[in-house]
């Protein structure tokens, strides 16, 4: 899955590739999901957490702010 990271401070795009959704269990519910992902072909040493809402949201195609004001991320394909 390809997502565009927006970093608004900084005024940079950047191009991710996620290889994994690791789904994060709350008993037996799943209270979010991490992607694990690359960036210039490499592969980032954390992913990104995402509760169940957001996760939902993102992957409908909905921008999603990783931290409020700085960083938003979207799903392009």
């Amino acid at each position: 899955m390809k997502v565009l990271s927006i970093d608004i401070v900084k005024r940079e795009f950047n191009d991710l590739v996620v290889t994994e959704v690791i789904p994060h269990m709350n008993g037996v519910h799943i209270s979010g999901v991490e992607l694990i992902y690359e960036i210039n072909g490499e592969r980032c040493i954390t992913g990104m957490l995402l509760d169940q809402n957001e996760f939902e949201s993102f992957v409908e195609g909905n921008t999603v702010e990783l931290h409020q004001g700085e960083i938003v991320i979207v799903k392009v394909d």
